[in-house]
């Protein structure tokens, strides 16, 4: 809000429970807080991103940004009750 003060928004679990006298104005409100949290996280993504590349230098950043990607991306079986998960991955790395 422009005055300094901060709008408590609440949300509910059903729209059945939304006023739908004011629907469109909680919306707007819900919306432009969602859109300044983003740009906030965004800011922030980006700080931390250079923090890293300075820390590890930009090549090796990419390399393991790759790195990343490839674990990200490899569909790993579900592990089984009682199991680590490691089984045969981890025996055929060794």
């Amino acid at each position: 809000m422009a005055n300094g003060m901060t709008q408590k928004i609440q949300i509910a679990p059903s729209i059945l429970s939304a006023d739908f006298a004011k629907l469109g104005e909680e919306i707007a409100a819900v919306t432009k807080a969602g859109a300044d949290r983003l740009r906030r996280a965004a800011k922030l993504w980006v700080e931390a991103q250079k923090e890293f590349e300075d820390r590890f230098g930009a090549g090796r950043a990419t390399h393991l940004r790759g790195l990343l990607g490839e674990v990200v991306s490899c569909k790993l079986e579900q592990p089984t009750s009682g199991s680590t998960g490691l089984g045969q991955q981890t025996r055929a790395r060794r």
